[in-house]
């Protein structure tokens, strides 16, 4: 069985602490009484069946099949790959580093950090809006662009929204550093994508990217 995520247990403990206020009632609700309990319930037995073998991809995500009854002899470790040759900090994506800043509106000369996703508020996009934003008062050369279909709640002069994007090589190439503040994320390709294109990268201790990184790469 590949794991494409997490622990459904696991990643609604996670999903729950994006929620504040009325929302995160309403999320307790939905956990305890809707469509997700059934789920856990359903992924708790397929975890519990005897001779069912799991490939998780990250060790946060193997750490939680064992928390959930898995046996660790059946737990093995299989990460997501990344394509070195399309993604590569000297690839011919670097020659269009400049057109792509142009298109954001973003100076030639900026550092540009990208963060890419799709649910703002999973990945946590305000925990990044307002790093970039203090940064930015001292260091006004820092510009964050936001990656994908949904855009920024939010205006400034430091912040651009780049719609959603396929050439991901390229977006990565006209950028500097990728933030990735998520609440959680069993393993986010866009992060390893971003550390073969020779991206600085900062990550979240609740990605399962993260092991990837060390105390001096990341």
């Amino acid at each position: 069985c590949r794991l494409e995520g997490a622990v459904q247990a696991a990643f609604q403990a996670y999903d729950r602490r994006s929620y504040s206020g009325v929302q995160g009632w309403l999320r307790d609700l939905r956990q305890a009484f809707g469509k997700d309990s059934a789920e856990v319930a359903m992924e708790q037995r397929l975890i519990t069946t005897p001779g069912t073998q799991f490939l998780p991809m990250s060790q946060l995500v193997a750490a939680q099949l064992v928390t959930h009854g898995a046996p660790a002899n059946a737990v093995h470790l299989l990460y997501n790959a990344v394509d070195l040759e399309h993604f590569h900090p000297s690839g011919p994506a670097r020659a269009k580093r400049a057109e792509w800043r142009a298109r954001w509106g973003v100076p030639e000369d900026a550092v540009v950090a990208l963060f890419v996703a799709h649910n703002l508020r999973l990945k946590n996009l305000a925990l990044a809006m307002t790093v970039v934003e203090r940064l930015h008062r001292e260091f006004p050369p820092l510009h964050l662009v936001v990656v994908g279909k949904r855009a920024p709640p939010r205006r400034a002069p430091w912040l651009h929204w780049a719609g959603a994007c396929t050439a991901m090589d390229e977006v990565n190439a006209a950028g500097d550093l990728l933030l990735h503040p998520t609440w959680y994320d069993a393993f986010a390709n866009v992060v390893l994508e971003a550390m073969a294109s020779g991206l600085a990268v900062l990550v979240s201790q609740d990605a399962g990217a993260a092991e990837l990184l060390d105390g001096h790469n990341g």
